[in-house]
């Protein structure tokens, strides 16, 4: 467990949202942790394929590869 210090502003505005939503400031924040961090992955893993693909960019079609 932590705690973050935030402005007051964007604390009003998290605890806002979290009511919109139904959740408890905590599950709120944890779910934007959650989400925020699947996109940093994604963004890592394409980074990654691109890098590949640029180094190599032969491609086969699904029948050249027997699917």
């Amino acid at each position: 467990m932590f705690s973050i210090a935030l402005d007051p502003v964007l604390e009003e505005q998290v605890k806002e949202a979290a009511k919109e939503k139904g959740l408890c400031v905590s599950e709120y924040v944890c779910r934007l942790i959650q989400e925020k961090m699947e996109d940093e992955y994604d963004l890592r893993v394409y980074e990654e394929a691109k890098r590949q693909y640029e180094a190599d960019p032969v491609t086969y079609t699904a029948k050249e590869l027997g699917l």
